[in-house]
This record gives structure tokens, C-alpha cells and sequence, in this order.
């Protein structure tokens, strides 16, 4: 593992928030009214969306999805996922930093979702995954933290 990788690992912290969350599938025109009515009820939550031509794609807290579920009856709903932040700033030119997190989840048969910002991290795991994960996510960054078991690789 590059050094440069190995010593953001050893610095990242976990932050899980607290509220469980939502992701949810609908048509792609849904996407302008979805921001409008989000700005109204959740103005300050976490929000993820991804629009494509197929659909639009929104991540967000149970709570805000219950405030405005009634204007899309027929959306696709999946439920009990919990967001865990990565406190680490990653430059855009950095590769390979979420590699040996993922490969600890995958190994652990823990199903993951990444969402990625500008300069941070997020990984979204089930509800009933989410104190296995921490724990495996923890381990890779206590050991990228001790120069990894092999002199440096994690």
C-alpha cells in the first residue's frame, strides 16, 4: 500500500449518524420536484441524488422520505441503511484509499454502498451489518495505523 494511502487510513475516523436512512428509486422526472420538496421539509439533512436518464436516485433519512413518500406512491423504497461517514479529507487524486475498506467488508460478506463527495467519503451498510462494519472498518484503520501486519500493507 502507497504511504500516502496508508497514513489517510491511519487518520480517518468513523462517524456513524444516528438516524437510519432511505434509498429510494424514482422516475427521472421526479428529480426537480424531489429538490424542491426536500428544500422544503429537510432543508439541512443529508441528501444524495443521482439522476440518469432511467431514474433518479435519492438517499435520505427515513424520516425526511416519510415527510414526502405520499407524492410518489409508486416509488421503490429500501429500507434500514445506516451512513457512516469517513472524517478524512481525500484529495481527488488519491488512489486506492477506499480499496482495503471495501475488500473488509467484502470479506466479511458485508453488502456496501459508497457515496462519494467532493472531498469525503460515505459507506452505507444495512442496519443489521452496522456494528460488524464499524468493527472491520476500525481493524483496517488500526492497522494501516501500526504500518499494516506485513510492514505496511493493509
Amino acid at each position: 500500500m502507497e504511504e500516502r494511502v496508508r497514513a489517510l487510513l491511519a487518520a480517518t475516523r468513523l462517524r456513524v449518524d444516528p438516524p437510519p436512512f432511505v434509498l429510494v428509486r424514482l422516475p427521472a422526472a421526479a428529480c426537480s420536484m424531489l429538490l424542491a420538496r426536500f428544500d422544503q421539509q429537510a432543508p439541512c439533512e443529508f441528501l444524495s441524488l443521482v439522476r440518469s436518464a432511467e431514474e433518479t436516485t435519492v438517499l435520505l433519512t427515513e424520516a425526511a422520505w416519510g415527510r414526502m413518500a405520499g407524492d410518489w406512491p409508486d416509488a421503490v423504497v429500501e429500507r434500514g441503511w445506516r451512513l457512516i461517514t469517513l472524517e478524512q479529507s481525500i484529495a481527488l487524486d488519491v488512489a486506492g484509499y477506499l480499496a482495503p475498506l471495501a475488500q473488509a467488508l467484502a470479506a466479511a460478506g458485508i453488502p456496501l454502498l459508497v457515496v462519494s463527495a467532493f472531498s469525503t467519503d460515505h459507506l452505507l451498510v444495512h442496519e443489521r451489518d452496522l456494528t460488524r462494519a464499524k468493527e472491520e472498518l476500525q481493524r483496517v484503520i488500526d492497522e494501516a495505523g501500526r504500518g499494516g501486519a506485513d510492514g505496511g500493507a493493509v
